[in-house]
């Protein structure tokens, strides 16, 4: 996995590390399975965040590991019975039931599928090569935009939702 960043509506991209599981891992993870977390975290200035988009690129020959796991960044904004998200009030205490999306922040968010039921992508290498690119739009641009606009992401054979996404000819003018 690399993960890249880009000013805002900029192509330039910085990239800020790479986690790459070991080849002598890899290969026994085919026939009993390893699990692998990468040791060092990849580390981007916040400032960097709030004014960048972040890309997150995932690669596996197919078979590298049987099952590879994504779980992007996210965290708990609140835990109130009446939380105030600007929109509307929400219960965020999981008193009467699952606190819902708005309760949370982060990338995770934004990427995964049926957030917060899930909490990360998983990917079978067993159905081929895996190729699969996230981009995050800056939380500066996240603030000014409206969440009405929506796009896609492919993902192997399957599409999958994002939000939001932002046409290119907002970005062009901002």
């Amino acid at each position: 996995m690399e993960v890249t960043t880009s000013w805002e509506g900029h192509e330039e991209t910085t990239s800020w590390g790479t986690c790459d599981v070991p080849s002598s891992l890899a290969a026994g993870a085919t026939s009993g399975g390893t699990d692998y977390t990468c040791p060092d975290p990849i580390k981007i200035p916040e400032i960097e965040l709030y004014y960048s988009s972040v890309h997150f690129t995932i690669t596996s020959a197919q078979n590298s590991c049987k099952v590879m796991s994504f779980r992007p960044y996210f965290y708990v904004k609140s835990t109130a019975a009446a939380y105030n998200t600007g929109a509307a009030v929400v219960d965020c205490s999981g008193a009467v039931a699952a606190p819902p999306i708005d309760c949370y922040g982060g990338a995770g968010t934004l990427i995964i599928p049926s957030f917060p039921t899930n909490g990360g992508i998983y990917f079978l290498t067993v159905e081929g090569t895996l190729t699969a690119t996230y981009d995050v739009i800056s939380a500066n641009l996240q603030r000014q935009v409206s969440a009405a606009f929506s796009g896609w992401i492919t993902v192997g054979y399957r599409m999958m939702p994002a939000r939001p996404r932002v046409p290119p000819e907002l970005l062009a003018n901002s």
